[in-house]
């Protein structure tokens, strides 16, 4: 395997796990992890609650950041929450099974879903998620994916108007 990692993903019943398949020793995950085994998985770190005050959240998930996304639609899905929310997930590749599931998901807690594929759809910016999302002034931000998209598109909302602490970002970096 080259130096650019490939994303894979374990499709379960009730999820998919994405796996960036990396010269380490996840490159083994898909021949030892099987459907019905055990798996401990570690994280997030941070304080990535979706926690606060405001009536409006906007959700970004590069990649594979789009994890603790999912994972809080499917509570949402169970327990409805208060805020209007949205989810923009950004990526290179998704496949027509994980895209079916995350709009099942998605329907299933009332999240206004956009998906980004990189080579059809171009790459989020600012811009483009004010012109997505006009109220976007009203919400706090949650961010997960690559440390420096992230960190790009908090100084561009804030240049525009979003008051800083409403940019939550998780503590996220591929090794």
């Amino acid at each position: 395997m080259g130096s650019n990692p490939t994303p894979s993903a374990i499709c379960l019943r009730e999820s998919v796990l994405p796996i960036w398949l990396r010269p380490d020793f996840s490159v083994f995950l898909p021949e030892t992890l099987k459907a019905g085994g055990d798996a401990v998985v570690e994280g997030p770190y941070g304080r990535f609650t979706f926690d606060d005050a405001r009536d409006r959240q906007i959700w970004m998930g590069g990649g594979i950041g789009v994890t603790p996304f999912v994972a809080r639609i499917k509570q949402l899905a169970k327990t409805p929450g208060k805020e209007a929310v949205s989810l923009i997930h950004s990526t290179r590749a998704l496949s027509e099974e994980a895209m079916e599931l995350l709009r099942a998901d998605a329907t299933a807690a009332g999240i206004d879903l956009h998906v980004l594929l990189d080579d059809k759809d171009g790459y989020l910016t600012g811009d483009r998620l004010r012109d997505m999302i006009p109220d976007w002034k009203s919400a706090s931000v949650w961010f997960c994916g690559p440390a420096g998209f992230g960190q790009a598109l908090r100084a561009d909302l804030v240049e525009n108007g979003l008051v800083p602490g409403e940019f939550h970002q998780e503590l996220f970096n591929i090794r």
